[in-house]
C-alpha cells in the first residue's frame, strides 16, 4: 500500500503554480499500480486547508478544515499515513484513522451525492459482514473484469435495489454480487 513514508511521497500544493502532490492508493494490497483513490492536501478558501480523498477524480471524503491546534475537523494529524486500495486512511501502526461508512452523506466528512438510487435514503448504510447466502434463496452474478476492485463492487450493489451483498475474488479484483 502506498504511504507517505515511501520514498519521495509528500502531500501539498503550490498556490503560485498550481502544482499539487497527491498520494495514490495501490490498485490492490498486492499490486502497486495506481488504484481508484488519491489523497491530496488542498486549499479550502484563502485561509484554510484540508485533506481530500478522491475516488476516480471525484470528491469522496474530506477531513474538514485544518485547525490551529494541528488537527483536522474529523481526524488528528499523524506523522505517517497510508491510503489503502479501498479508500481508508491508516496511521503508522496500521490502525484505521478513517474508514468509509459506505453511505453517501454523513457527519464524518463523507461527500454527499445528489444521485441516490430510488431505493436508498440519506440514512442508508452498507455494513461489512461475513457469512454466506443460501443458493436456494439468492442468485449471484460474477463480473471477471480485472479492473474492478471492492469499492466498485460496493457502488454496483448500492445502485442495484435488489442487491443483498457483494465481494471480490481473493486477488482483490472482479465483482460478485448477490440478489
Amino acid at each position: 500500500m502506498a504511504s507517505l513514508e515511501d520514498a519521495g511521497m509528500k502531500l501539498g500544493a503550490d498556490l503560485r503554480t498550481g502544482q499539487a502532490w497527491n498520494l495514490p492508493s495501490w490498485f490492490t494490497d498486492d499490486s502497486p499500480d495506481s488504484g481508484d483513490f488519491t489523497l491530496s492536501w488542498e486549499p479550502n478558501g484563502e485561509s484554510s486547508q484540508r485533506l481530500m480523498i478522491r475516488r476516480r477524480g471525484n470528491p469522496y471524503w474530506t477531513c474538514g478544515d485544518y485547525l490551529n491546534n494541528q488537527t483536522f475537523e474529523y481526524m488528528s494529524v499523524m506523522p505517517m499515513w497510508t491510503l489503502t486500495p479501498d479508500g481508508r486512511i491508516l496511521d503508522g501502526d496500521s490502525s484505521s484513522l478513517w474508514s468509509p461508512e459506505y453511505r453517501y452523506e454523513s457527519d464524518i466528512g463523507c461527500i454527499a451525492s445528489s444521485n441516490l438510487p430510488r431505493c436508498r435514503s440519506d440514512d442508508d448504510i452498507i455494513l461489512e459482514l461475513n457469512g454466506d447466502f443460501s443458493p436456494a434463496m439468492t442468485s449471484n452474478s460474477f463480473d471477471s473484469n480485472a479492473s474492478l476492485i471492492l469499492s466498485d463492487c460496493m457502488v454496483r450493489c448500492w445502485n442495484d435495489c435488489g442487491c443483498l451483498g457483494y465481494t471480490n475474488s481473493s486477488n482483490g479484483t472482479d465483482c460478485v454480487t448477490w440478489t
